[in-house]
């Protein structure tokens, strides 16, 4: 587990009062949290639900670099974690598509998003970027969240609240 939300000796525990920030760097191929299968945490192990992501407050980077960077949470292929009670903002994009999103899932991933504050981020030049949640082929549970799209003033299929490829796959969205 991943918590937020504590107040300074770390003695008390309450995300609503004790704002823990993780914000993105400015760069050119950034995502604030990058969330991996098997290489990317622990040794040779699967990213499970038992991982959760819990109380913070989680700003996109600012990206100009790359696809799919700028964003405050990527979970990428086959990852399954937990990512609940946060604020999550998209990061801004001005150059690549799929990116500047709040949340982006990828092929394969089947995590738990529950119980967050969802904005979309900055989107200003490619189509489908900026959005509050965009999944590409994962079964995603969503449920008891608050999800808006972002802004911007160029891009098709862009800035959506929640956007959504490949229909063959359950997503379970309350």
């Amino acid at each position: 587990k991943l918590l937020g939300g504590f107040n300074g000796p770390f003695t008390l525990r309450n995300p609503a009062t004790y704002n823990t920030v993780i914000q993105g760097p400015v760069s050119n191929n950034a995502n604030t949290v990058t969330i991996e299968d098997s290489n990317g945490i622990g040794v040779g192990e699967d990213v499970t639900n038992a991982m959760i992501l819990d109380g913070f407050g989680i700003l996109g980077s600012n990206s100009n670099g790359s696809s799919y960077s700028g964003n405050a949470v990527y979970i990428q292929a086959d990852a399954d974690p937990t990512v609940q009670n946060n604020n999550i903002t998209g990061g801004s994009n001005n150059t690549n598509t799929y990116s500047g999103n709040a949340v982006c899932i990828s092929t394969g991933a089947i995590p738990q998003i529950l119980n967050n504050t969802i904005t979309g981020g900055n989107n200003n030049s490619q189509s489908v970027s900026g959005h509050g949640i965009y999944s590409i082929g994962a079964s995603a549970i969503i449920t008891g969240n608050s999800i808006s799209g972002g802004v911007g003033n160029i891009g098709t299929d862009s800035k959506c609240g929640i956007y959504l490829i490949d229909e063959t796959l359950a997503h379970q969205i309350n």
